[in-house]
């Protein structure tokens, strides 16, 4: 026989949802997994451009990544117009490339691994 859903039971239930969402921190870790994904998106791209410009060749890449960001953001946002690079700038571009995935495959196995032995 199937069980009468109640107003209590309801209750109930949402009050056990909230807790278990407070319990496993989803605010705090999705917030940190946006953040770290969102600094890692351009050193992964440059990655993505260097290894496919091996294939396609890099005018290619760089025509077709920059039609889809100018449809995300509109033309005037993705203009190409890169200064000329200096030591300094390619020493950060060259941190960031390393450090920036490697901090968010980090945070998202500490997410993943919260959540697989919580259960």
């Amino acid at each position: 026989m199937a069980k009468k859903i109640t107003w209590k039971g309801i209750w109930g239930l949402l009050k056990s949802t909230f807790a278990g969402f407070i319990d496993d921190k989803v605010i705090k870790l999705s917030g940190a997994l946006a953040y770290f994904t969102v600094f890692s998106i351009g050193p992964m791209l440059i990655v993505i451009i260097f290894f496919a410009d091996i294939f396609y060749g890099r005018a290619a890449i760089e025509g077709t990544v920059f039609s889809q960001i100018k449809d995300l953001v509109g033309n005037s946002a993705a203009v190409q117009n890169i200064p000329a690079a200096s030591p300094i700038r390619l020493n950060v571009s060259a941190v960031a490339i390393r450090f920036a995935p490697i901090r968010f495959y980090f945070t998202l196995h500490s997410i993943l691994r919260q959540f697989y032995f919580s259960v």
